[in-house]
């Protein structure tokens, strides 16, 4: 079990092995227990799109889903200038300003929206794949696709742990989650969460579709999203569920599985109020990150090659700078 963190990760080696996978074991069985018994109730949940001010301090926040949260109206936000999101009541907006829509559409998040749904459409890797401007770093970004395998990338969270121990401040990461992993995987989830609020971790939810759905040797023109049949409101909209019945709230951000998508897909983004997110820098295929590069490795132990050669290349990686926000992007 690893002591220089607070997690308590079982090991490979050690006389001990068993007697503390079994701790462990019991430790995060807990942990899921307690997550399962606080899942809150989201219903009569809708897409909408509004611009609004909050009437405490003016500041400009775009709505784009309505529902009831344990029972109480909420809209789900994002905040136009800095791209954090967050649950409100609605009472708390004034959504009639007649200025608050033109303010939107030349803020960071109303360019990047207008910027994202343009031709061309390609099928692989549509989207945002490196920053727009000059940073010192680059943008880590980790997939939890519905794993084949049983097995989680602690590893991966391991050296995160250590370099925010190092640095004494949390590493930023987004974690591409989709909705059949959280149902499949309480106890990952719930390892990832303990880092979180453990200050190791600065996590942004990016939205990977609920289902996930892959055919293996199926061309791209009718796999992952574009399988006939994929209903897009219940893949976005699913996910963001998933993640607020547990508490958390989703990012404005959606990775597409494979990263494959159409011009249909991107204009229901689009409608969605949200961002597709790309990447230049997919480490399992042998290209190297630059500053300002967006990372993609799987954390769900479907590409444990990509997370090998990430680890190795951590030295370098590191003298890029920090791995930053994706609200860096812009």
């Amino acid at each position: 079990m690893s002591v220089a963190n607070g997690v308590g990760y079982p090991r490979r080696n050690g006389r001990n092995r068993m007697k503390l996978a079994s701790s462990f074991l019991f430790f995060t069985a807990l942990l899921a227990s307690a997550s399962a018994s606080a899942t809150r109730d989201v219903a009569h949940y809708s897409v909408i799109s509004i611009d609004c001010r909050e009437r405490e301090n003016g500041t400009l926040l775009h709505a784009f889903r309505s529902f009831h949260f344990d029972g109480l109206p909420r809209y789900l936000v994002v905040n136009v200038e800095t791209f954090e999101t967050r649950l409100i009541d609605p009472s708390f907006l004034n959504c009639k300003d007649p200025s608050a829509a033109a303010e939107v559409a030349t803020s960071p998040y109303g360019e990047a929206s207008r910027a994202e749904v343009r031709p061309p459409f390609p099928m692989h890797n549509d989207g945002i794949r490196h920053a727009s401007g000059p940073v010192q770093g680059t943008f880590l970004t980790a997939d939890l696709c519905p794993a084949s395998k049983e097995r989680f990338e602690y590893r991966l969270f391991d050296e995160l742990e250590k370099i925010a121990m190092k640095s004494g401040r949390p590493v930023s990461i987004a974690l591409s989650v989709s909705g059949k992993w959280i149902r499949q995987h309480d106890l990952d989830f719930e390892t990832i969460r303990r880092l979180r609020d453990m200050r190791k971790l600065d996590v942004t939810w990016v939205n990977h579709s609920d289902s996930h759905p892959y055919r293996k040797g199926q061309k791209y023109g009718q796999n992952f999203l574009l399988e006939p049949g994929v209903v897009p409101e219940r893949e976005i909209e699913g996910a963001e569920q998933e993640l607020l019945r547990r508490g958390e709230v989703p990012s404005v951000f959606f990775r597409f599985p494979g990263l494959v998508s159409n011009k249909k897909w991107i204009e229901e983004l689009g409608r969605h109020s949200l961002l597709p997110i790309g990447a230049d820098a997919w480490i399992a295929l042998g290209q190297k990150p630059v500053s300002g590069s967006v990372i993609l490795i799987h954390a769900n132990g479907n590409e444990p090659e990509g997370v090998r050669k990430f680890l190795k290349q951590m030295p370098e990686i590191e003298t890029l700078g920090p791995f930053l926000p994706l609200s860096s992007l812009f």
